[in-house]
């Protein structure tokens, strides 16, 4: 997964970001794996996911929550 880093809220730092790899390198469980997934979800900028995602158009009935662009 590449982010763009003006995608990122500015809490997200280098010691932040180094600190996030060594959780997720560290997970151990689906449990785990889904919490420190969550923690990027939530570092994303809104107008970012805003522009690079949509959630209406052809694929909105599909089921598909998503898609880029």
């Amino acid at each position: 997964v590449s982010l763009a880093s003006e995608a990122l809220k500015s809490f997200w730092s280098e010691v932040y970001r180094k600190s996030w790899g060594i959780r997720l390198h560290g997970s151990t469980s689906s449990e785990e794996l889904l919490q420190v997934c969550d923690n990027l979800r939530t570092s994303i900028t809104m107008w970012y996911l805003e522009f690079y995602f949509c959630v209406d158009g052809p694929w909105a009935d599909s089921g598909i929550s998503g898609y880029f662009l």
